[in-house]
């Protein structure tokens, strides 16, 4: 199942970027990129955690085979990680630069931030 997410125009967005079809479709493919990439990342973790118990074992048998297995392997996911990252960045710093930005996760729901806010703090007596 995919989770996509939707995009807004920022309050400092420009009237020239708001009219403009070829910025707003820039924008839409902006964020059909970052959709695709958050899609892999999230599948990519489900997968990983669904294999968690028997990935251990794998990484100590290949680590006996192979010294220095287990830091390889480490070293692999957090170059992809860090790229992940700034693929992501990159992204969210475009679609600033035409006026826009990702929706927030609860604005799929017309919820005002201020009441998020609030909703995700009732209840917390701490």
């Amino acid at each position: 199942m995919s989770n996509t997410r939707d995009w807004t125009w920022l309050d400092s967005a420009t009237e020239e970027q708001t009219e403009n079809p070829e910025n707003e479709a820039e924008i839409k493919e902006l964020v059909s990129q970052w959709n695709n990439l958050h899609n892999e990342e999230e599948q990519r973790y489900f997968a990983k955690d669904d294999r968690d118990d028997d990935y251990e074992d794998y990484l100590a048998t290949m680590e006996e085979d192979q010294p220095g297995f287990i830091a390889e392997q480490k070293a692999k996911e957090n170059v992809r990680i860090e790229l992940y990252e700034k693929q992501m960045s990159t992204i969210e710093n475009m679609l600033a630069e035409r006026g826009a930005r990702m929706c927030r996760p609860y604005e799929h729901f017309n919820e005002e931030e201020k009441y998020m806010e609030y909703m995700e703090t009732k209840g917390d007596y701490d």
